[in-house]
Parts: structure tokens; sequence; C-alpha cells
């Protein structure tokens, strides 16, 4: 059952969103009453922080009763950067001066950055401190630009979002700098690499931490969720809203080489981003701008460096938004359909070929035939948006003889300038191009035409692909009403391609583990008949390693099936990680797995896993901090084709007494099936 929160503003959070304290002690190394709290004058601050109806007394009897924070916060005060005439000798008047929202500023930064060097002993503190300060200086401005009530604890928010790794940093049996060292570097999330390797995510670690600290709801929200959807919670729209301003804020700091650690890749935008903060009704530029003086400001004073170009930052940024969208699935939906048809003649065929298989390549290529034979067309081709904010790629043309040349690998790159291509899209209606800008002008004369027709393709509410038209040898004048028949076509074809693109994804999720994302087992034997065929054929070499996990029962039986499952997974985006495109990597049932080496000999897959026995091993050690005693190795049997194979059974045979007697042998070793027959 999914907690619901509140749609007031929070004031406690619910247990059921925080880990229990027995999971955060199987990944420390101390207990909770053995961390170093965040400061008593901090926690008071934060408690503070939301509302300025806080006496700017209040705030100075705070500050004063720390002699470091009061000593660094006149130091900055009276630092160049603020050009007083005169200096300021006491907190007081420090105070007095610079406001309520500077110095809670000023504070906090003071104080998290010495909490933050402190506590932080692998993970590299310059990333991270960056990090921290980037996000929250982004979040306030995001918060500003969108009306968030309180900025000031939407900026601590994205300050405190990352705490707990430095917790696992310092506290971690695998602490946050060897889970660097240690992660697979798969394609999916750090967030996930993270529960997989340390055994919970830092989000969860971070929210347990500040829930214990009495830090404010909504500001533990922040740290819990910044990473996570969070509609379900039914929050109060500033609280929603002030995570996703440091969610936003999150993914922008690592578009911009400002990850808290040196790894090029950007978190996930939850669809809750999107639904609450529009970029194009924002000047990221301008937020981007302050964000970058006041870091550089307090860059300055403690001395690190600020990267990335100006000139560039807001392109980059708006890139990078639109491809947190493309990774999260979710695009905007602002128009519907709209328009006259026009006269719906000639597309019988063109509609009846669209529903009739549902392969992509098929279903494109019979209805641009049928559109081409019912319309006359001297060619028809499909065009995909390879990425909403640059190309336009012809993937398939109907065409006749040496028409079809200049189509080839054909590339638009879309652009303001693209007039007629922008109102297509912008419109979702059809437009003949016939050179009213320059670049759309160089573009017929590219493929030697007058003029082009363009239909977009709906699917799910959303352009995904356009259907392209001309007559490039008749020279016949294209006519707007045969492009508006062609609309009913496109939406039908839009359609059709969402059908087969659910259908192959229920035949993905047929072939592949659920749990490791390999093939299954049935898949990787149809794999590997057809490599077995080729290779008997003299096509090409083929050889096969079969993997288990050495003393894998001990993992589940003393650690939970959780944390074995953790540990098929790790396996699994090794064995991805260290494997070619061409190969087949499958889990073969339990705990053991299988790789299909494609074009490969004897010596080459034996060097292959003896490369894939040592990264686990690797990666093993450092799990040892969490899995005492239960060290994570794996064995391999490797066996290669050769002329007396009758079947793909006898070379999985083979590799299999292999692996076999790798574990005879001790384990964590591989063995090749060649030496079997030598003994």
């Amino acid at each position: 059952m999914q907690t619901k929160v509140s749609a007031e503003k929070v004031t406690h959070l619910p247990e059921s969103l925080l880990p229990p304290w027995k999971e955060i002690r199987t990944i420390l190394q101390v207990e909770f009453e053995d961390l170093a709290p965040l400061s008593a004058v901090v926690t008071k601050l934060l408690q503070l922080s939301g509302d300025e109806k806080n006496s700017l007394d209040q705030i100075s009897s705070i500050i004063e009763t720390d002699p470091s924070m009061a000593a660094k916060l006149l130091r900055v005060v009276n630092s160049p950067a603020y050009g007083l005439s005169l200096p300021k000798g006491n907190v007081k008047q420090a105070v007095f001066h610079i406001g309520f929202h500077m110095v809670m500023t000023l504070a906090l930064e003071s104080m998290f950055f010495d909490y933050f060097r402190n506590s932080a002993e692998n993970m590299n503190n310059l990333f991270f401190w960056r990090h921290c300060l980037a996000v929250a200086q982004l979040s306030r401005h995001l918060a500003v630009s969108v009306g968030h009530p309180s900025p000031d604890d939407v900026y601590t928010a994205g300050l405190l979002h990352d705490i707990g790794k430095t917790i696992l940093d310092r506290y971690g049996k695998i602490s946050y700098g060897d889970f660097i060292k240690a992660r697979c570097g798969s394609a999916g999330l750090l967030i996930e690499e993270e529960a997989d390797i340390i055994g919970l995510g830092h989000d969860e670690v971070g929210a347990y931490f500040c829930c214990k600290w009495n830090l404010p709801p909504s500001i533990t929200l922040a740290v819990k969720f910044h990473h996570q959807p969070f509609a379900y919670l039914g929050l109060s729209h500033d609280d929603a809203l002030l995570i996703a301003c440091v969610s936003m804020a999150d993914f922008m700091a690592w578009t911009q080489g400002m990850g808290s650690v040196d790894i090029a890749r950007q978190p996930l935008l939850q669809k809750e981003v999107d639904e609450l903060i529009n970029p194009s009704r924002i000047d990221l530029n301008s937020l981007v701008l302050k964000a970058d003086r006041e870091v550089k400001r307090v860059a300055d004073f403690y001395g690190f460096t600020f990267p990335t170009s100006e000139a560039l930052r807001e392109n980059l940024i708006r890139a990078n938004l639109h491809l947190g969208k493309i990774i999260t699935g979710y695009y905007d939906h602002q128009k519907e359909l709209e328009g006259d048809k026009g006269p719906l003649v000639n597309i019988g065929k063109s509609l009846a070929f669209t529903h009739k298989s549902l392969d992509f390549r098929e279903i494109i290529s019979s209805t641009l035939d049928a559109i081409k034979l019912d319309f006359a067309f001297d060619r028809v081709y499909f065009m995909e948006i390879t990425d909403p904010t640059r190309f336009l790629a012809v993937k398939h043309v109907s065409c006749q003889g040496d028409t079809c040349g200049s189509l080839t690998n054909l590339q638009v790159n879309i652009t303001v300038r693209m007039k007629g291509f922008m109102e297509c899209l912008r419109t979702r209606k059809p437009v003949i191009i016939d050179g009213r800008s320059e670049d759309e002008q160089n573009l017929l004369n590219t493929l030697s035409l007058t003029e082009m027709g363009i239909v977009p393709i709906i699917s799910d509410k959303r352009i995904s692909g356009i259907v392209g038209i001309d007559n490039v040898r008749s020279r016949r004048p294209l006519q707007l009403d045969e492009l508006s028949a062609l609309v009913s076509v496109a939406q039908e074809l839009g359609t059709a391609l969402e059908h087969a693109k659910i259908v192959e994804n229920y035949r993905v999720k047929a072939n592949t583990d659920h749990l490791t994302g390999l093939y299954n087992r049935a898949e990787v034997d149809e794999l590997l008949e057809k490599a077995f065929a080729a290779a008997k054929n003299g096509k090409t070499q083929l050889s096969v390693g079969m993997i288990d996990i050495d003393h894998f029962k001990k993992f589940n039986d003393t650690f939970g099936h959780l944390a074995g499952d953790g540990v098929l997974r790790l396996v699994a985006a090794t064995l991805k990680k260290g494997s070619r495109p061409e190969d087949h990597t499958g889990r073969y049932g339990g705990e053991e797995f299988i790789v299909i080496l494609t074009d490969t000999g004897y010596e080459d897959a034996l060097n292959y896993a003896e490369r894939l026995r040592g990264e686990i091993e690797k990666l093993g050690l450092t799990l040892m901090k969490r899995f005492k005693g239960n060290p994570l190795t794996v064995s391999i049997g490797i066996a290669s084709i050769n002329s007396s194979m009758s079947s793909r059974q006898v070379l999985l045979n083979k590799a299999d007494k292999a692996l076999y007697q790798a574990k005879e042998l001790g384990r964590n070793r591989v063995v090749g099936g060649e030496s079997i027959l030598k003994n």
C-alpha cells in the first residue's frame, strides 16, 4: 500500500517513508549515537530559515553561540566581495547590514562546508561541495522563477540533497569513495548501483538522518525524493514544487560538469518535474548567470575553481532537459491534432497496410509503398526524429531506380531557420516546403527539388516522425489537399507503430530475465542455435562461457534473498560491461550465467574469461566490507566449436564440464575445454 502524506504543508513524515534502522545499521560501521550530528546551531537555523518573521536579533543570538561560525560570517562579510566602507566588528552589525536572506545563506554555507569537509574521507571534496553549492543556488533561482513561496527553504534543500553520500563515505561499511571505484559502470542509474553495492541509496540514508536530526519535513522530502517519483504522496503544491526544483537543479548541475563525483552520468528527471516546471517559461540564461555569480563568490572564498563556458551554458541545459525527458519516456502533451483533414481521397490501401503487420520495418515500408501507389507520388519517405532538438533522419524510402540516391543517409538539422519544418512540428499540420528560408532552399537544392511535402506522424499525442513526399521526376506540383488527405494515414501509421512498439516491448520482456536484464535461457538457446549453425557453415568462429557464482547460497542464507538478488545484478552488470555488442549474455538459471562469444577463438575466449573473473574478484574485495566472510568470485568454463561437434548441446556440455572442473579445482578460476581433453 502506497503512503499518502497530505495535501497541506508537511509537518511530519510517516515512518513508512523511511528505511528502518535495522536496514541502516547493516550498511554502517557505527551506531547512530556515534555519528557526528549537525551542530545545534545549524539545526536551529534550519528551523528558522523559512520564516522571515524571525527577528535579526534572534538570528544573531543563535550565530553568536558558535564562535567558529561567528568568526567565519564576519570574515565573509568583511571580504572584498562585499566592498564595505567600514568593517563590521560584530555579528549583529553584520546581520543588520546584509539582511535575513544573505545571513542565512552565508551561515548555512559555512557550517555545511565544514560538515561535508570533515565527513567526506574518500570522496573528492571539491566535486562534492561544488555540486551541492551549485544545486542550492540553482534551486533557489528556480524557486523564484516558478513562484515558490519560500526560495530559502528550496536553497537549503538543494544544499542538503546529497548529504547521504557524506554519511556513507565516512561511516559506511563500503564508503562512497569505494563504491565509485567498484561500481560496475552499467547503463543503469548510480542510485540503483548504490543499492546493489552498498545496500541502500544515498537518498534513503540521507532522508533517515535528516528526520532523526529533526530537520524540516519539506527538506527531508527533497532529500528522499529528488531521484524518485513522488506524485503518489499527494503532497501540497508547494512541497511538490520544492522537490521538483531540487530535482531539476540537480540535473542541470550534472549536465554542466558539476556532479557530486567525477562521472559523466546525469540523473533522470521524474515526470512530476515536467508537470510542475515548464522550462520554456523560464529565462534559463538569466537564471544560470545569477547562480554562476553566487557560486563563484563562494568559490573564491573557499578556493576552488568553477568550470564551464558561460557562452554555451543555456543551449547545453536546454538540450539536456530534452534528453532527460527522452530517457524517462515522458513527453510534453500540449496540443491535440488540429485542423481540417481535407478531402479523404485514395487512402484505402494506405490505411489498410498500416495494420497488416506488427514489425516496424514492414509497417513503414508497406505503408510508404501504398501511399506512393495511391497518390502517384514519385517518392515517399519516413523521417525519424532522432533527437527532438536536432535531427530528422530518413530511415525508409519508397522510390524507383536512381531517384532514391539523394535520400540515402539524409539528415535534416531542425533549427528555427527551418520555418516550414518548425511550423509542421508546432501545429501538427501538413506543410509544403517551398524554400521560404535559406536553409530550406539549400535542402531543396541538395535534393534537386523545387518543393517537398511533410506530414507529421502522431503517436500517443506526440510527433514520432514525418512522412516526406516529393515528385522529383515528374515535377508535378504538390497540392495541400493531397497532404491533408494523408493526415488520417499518418495517424493510423502512428497508431500502428505504437502497437508494434508495445508488442516489441512484450517480446523483449518475454526473452529477458526480469532480475538481471540479460537474456533468459529460452532466448539464449535460440541465439546459440543460430550462432552454432553459422559457425558450422564456416562463416565464423564461436566460443561459449559458462559462469557460476561461487558459494552463492551463502549470500542468500546469511544476508537474505534481497542481498542475493543484488549480487546477481552486479555480476550481470559486470558481464554486460565486459562483453561486446555482438556477444550475447544470459542468465542460464539460478546463479549460472552464459556468454556466447561470436567470432571468437579459444585463446581469445580464455583471455576474455580471465578478465571477467578478475573484475568480479575485484568487486568482491569491496563487497567484503558489507558481506563479511563471503567473498564474491566466479568460476568459468570455456569451450570453442570444432569440426567434430554435431550440435550446440555438445558445445554447451563441453563448457559445462570445464566449469565443473573449475569448481573442483577450488573455484575462482577459468578452465578451458581443451585442457580437459589434454588431462
